[in-house]
């Protein structure tokens, strides 16, 4: 296998294209981020980065306004896609619909990999209007876009698949080498650069974590949180290597034995889920 590159420098390759995903979606979580004031995300406490206020997408869709000009990542469903680079999330229950317009402008292609899994949106909440953005994003034909104007809007500058952790695990091939942003509970912390979350009895095996002494102490087992990383197969000696990490030999036996050539999440930012 070749040597893992840095998870910093990793581009991931997403698959193109849009399926329009069928009812029931039972609503997004939208977490409004304020910089540099306080700190949930899980880093040292003496280098805070993030604030997050936790925000309804019935908030979003009804008073957008509220929220215009601020940075906002919300985790759902494709409930329509538009164009290569424009679609709908939100709800689309009975009783209400409620959609936001995700506008990506990440300049990765959105991330598909089947109907069921969400994706995580991270971007400036707007307004969208045809006669502004006709030529800066690629409208094309603009009266096929009249109907989304004025909708609340979600300027994505990164866009991420978001399974969850038994996804990966009871299927990682979909996912090697790809970005994706997984929320659930930390089941064991295995040291203090690897812990596990829990699938939820769905799989046979957590999902292992690969963490750097960059992001500072892990959390507690039994909290819930959200982590964002790359995907890849498990080939302990070469991790240990390539990332120059100080596994004991206790550690490298357990992970070998329980873990080698199975999915493993390499974090690049890890943050408390509005769950906790």
């Amino acid at each position: 296998m070749a040597n893992i590159p840095k998870v910093q420098k990793e581009t991931a390759k997403y698959l193109t294209g849009f399926k329009t995903i069928g009812v029931g979606i039972f609503g997004i979580i939208v977490i409004l981020i304020f910089a540099a004031v306080g700190s949930k995300v899980l880093q040292s406490e003496a280098t805070p980065h993030w604030f997050e206020k936790n925000v309804s997408s019935e908030e979003l869709a009804n008073n957008p306004e509220i929220l215009n000009g601020q940075t906002v990542t919300v985790r759902g469903e494709i409930i329509e896609g538009i164009d290569d680079n424009k679609f709908l999330i939100g709800n689309r229950s009975i009783w209400a619909k409620k959609e936001i317009l995700i506008v990506n402008e990440s300049g990765e292609p959105v991330p598909v990999v089947n109907d069921n899994i969400e994706i995580q949106v991270t971007g400036e909440v707007g307004e969208f209007q045809v006669a502004e953005k006709e030529t800066g994003i690629g409208l094309g034909d603009a009266e096929r876009y009249v109907k989304y104007e004025n909708k609340p809007t979600i300027f994505a500058r990164s866009i991420a698949l978001a399974p969850k952790p038994a996804n990966i695990a009871s299927n990682p091939e979909q996912y090697y080498g790809k970005r994706v942003a997984v929320e659930a509970q930390i089941e064991e912390v295995v040291d203090r650069n690897s812990f596990t979350l829990d699938a939820s009895g769905l799989s046979d095996r957590d999902l292992l974590v690969v963490q750097f002494d960059s992001l500072g102490s892990i959390p507690r087992e039994e909290q819930t949180v959200v982590v964002t990383g790359i995907v890849r197969q498990l080939q302990v000696t070469e991790v240990e290597r390539d990332y120059e990490l100080t596994w004991d030999l206790e550690i490298i036996n357990k992970l070998e034995a329980e873990y080698e050539n199975k999915p493993v999440l390499f974090a690049d930012k890890i943050y408390s889920s509005t769950e906790d």
